[in-house]
């Protein structure tokens, strides 16, 4: 089977077949004592895959990177969505237990050192039950060797079955992928406290419970707008709120970088007079309608740059409907020196505090 073929099973329609046939699904295979687990290790944006050197050496390593490592969007330079570390089963000890994500991948015909870790894990009795079936498995087992942790088995009885199985699965793994980037950052956002005077100031001034993290300050306010931001050596990051009302019978998502390119010529400057922010059109604009904590939301990201200046950077802006106003909460960023991919992850964290 090709790569390009490997790649288009993959692409195909998201199905999420769980393993729910495997028998003792709440102790699968050796017991271990979880009172004192280790913390797990790996950034938000890491996952571990376990697989055969058969399986890895013909296609299915190639697969799993251009499957996750697909460019972050609205950034000036690449980064990937996530970072794959591909190892085969026999390298798999005493360090790589304590990743945050495990993912075990094998067609169980294939025999060696990875089906006899698969058979330790999950038992005898449900390696048969998973050999007899037609279709592919997937299961997830939580702290299994550190905390937190998530282990998923992606398994069939042989290669046809297991490219079904990735094929079904691959939105519940992109989805436990996504959950487990938010509880961390959430984490490492808030680690050093909150800002309680602002988040009281929001709350007031727009009715919106939203965090705010520590190092962050009321930089601006007018009568529908709130600025907040924070300020270092190495970098600026900013999140506005403006609440407008607008014609019912126009199209919500059309008028977003309006308002934007707005916003920006009344409210952020540089020190150059007549500087101005606008969207930067070097790249394509990535707009998205998501339902958050059911409500729709317009997720809007790309770059901005200063007129008349030497800055820029990305941008992403969530925009809704909401008590009959039009909610639009902004994060961007100006961070010449650095990464930006986990900047706007972080800013993301804090705008989805609001809903």
């Amino acid at each position: 089977m090709s790569n390009y073929n490997i790649v288009m099973r993959l692409s195909g329609v998201l199905l999420i077949g769980i393993l729910s046939v495997l028998s003792s699904c709440n102790d699968i295979g050796t017991t271990y004592d979880k009172t004192y687990l280790p913390n797990s290790v790996g950034r938000p944006d890491e996952l571990l895959i376990i697989g055969s050197p058969h399986l890895l050496k013909n296609g299915l390593a190639d697969t799993f990177e251009m499957l996750l490592m697909q460019p972050f969007p609205g950034l000036p330079q690449y980064e990937p969505q996530y970072k794959p570390l591909i190892k085969e089963a026999q390298q798999f000890g005493k360090v790589l237990k304590k990743y945050k994500t495990i993912v075990f991948v094998s067609a169980l015909d294939q025999g060696g050192a990875m089906n006899t870790l698969i058979k330790e894990l999950i038992g005898e009795q449900n390696i048969k039950t998973i050999q007899n079936a037609s279709t592919g498995y997937y299961y997830e087992k939580e702290n299994v060797w550190a905390k937190p942790q998530k282990v998923i088995f992606i398994l069939a009885k042989d290669i046809n079955a297991l490219y079904q199985s990735l094929d079904q699965n691959q939105e519940a793994l992109f989805s436990h992928l996504r959950e487990s980037e938010s509880e961390t950052y959430k984490k490492e956002v808030f680690a050093l406290g909150r800002v309680a005077e602002v988040e009281k100031y929001i709350k007031e001034k727009h009715s919106l419970n939203m965090l705010i993290p520590e190092g962050y300050h009321l930089s601006y306010k007018a009568e529908e707008f709130s600025w907040v931001r924070k300020e270092t050596n190495d970098l600026s990051s900013s999140v506005f709120i403006y609440e407008t009302t607008i014609d019912s019978e126009v199209d919500l998502a059309q008028q977003v970088l309006k308002i934007r390119n707005d916003l920006g010529a009344k409210y952020f400057q540089s020190e150059i007079e007549g500087s101005y922010t606008v969207v930067d059109s070097i790249i394509p604009i990535q707009q998205t309608k998501q339902l958050i904590n059911g409500q729709e939301v317009i997720k809007t990201s790309g770059l901005w740059k200063m007129q008349n200046d030497f800055m820029g950077g990305p941008f992403v802006n969530y925009t809704l409907v909401k008590d009959n106003k039009v909610l639009m909460i902004d994060g961007f960023v100006y961070a010449p020196k650095t990464k930006k991919k986990k900047l706007v992850k972080q800013l993301e964290t804090i705008i989805k505090t609001a809903f």
